[in-house]
């Protein structure tokens, strides 16, 4: 059974994008849009991975969501508070340990990649003198975008 903590953080995550305005969402226009696209796009393929990597391993399948977006969109947070439910239905002593690990990687990963990416973008923004609506306009252009940010 769940506990108070678990049940309060079940809902303390559920309500984190409550505050969300959808004009807010509506002002952010095309680079929204991107940012969003992209987001859903690696949600599916990280769950895609996660599922046939348990399949391939023979892993029970409640892994598949501790490894994919459980722990790696929602982090530390959101394993934690979908691990008891994860363990209960799958039968899965170890899922909070899995999951855990899972985010910690996740970040460790993140924070590798992450690092040289923006050591190597915000010199290459700032020596060009742009400033923050410049450089938005820089990364469109650079990223693909037809149309830069207006």
């Amino acid at each position: 059974m769940h506990s108070a903590r678990d049940l309060l953080l079940l809902y303390f995550f559920t309500g984190v994008g409550l505050n969300a305005r959808f004009s807010d969402l509506i002002a952010g226009g095309r680079p929204f849009l991107v940012l969003l696209t992209l987001t859903l796009v690696f949600l599916v393929i990280r769950s895609v991975v996660a599922g046939g990597g348990t399949a391939l391993l023979g892993l029970p399948a409640g892994f598949s969501i501790l490894l994919g977006s459980a722990s790696l969109v929602g982090g530390h947070g959101t394993t934690i508070a979908w691990a008891p439910t994860i363990s209960t239905r799958f039968g899965l002593a170890n899922a909070m340990e899995v999951g855990i690990a899972s985010a910690t990687l996740g970040l460790v990963i993140a924070s590798i990649l992450g690092g040289p990416i923006a050591a190597g973008a915000v010199p290459l923004i700032t020596t060009a003198g742009y400033g923050v609506k410049r450089a938005a306009h820089w990364a469109c252009r650079q990223y693909g975008s037809k149309r830069a940010m207006r």
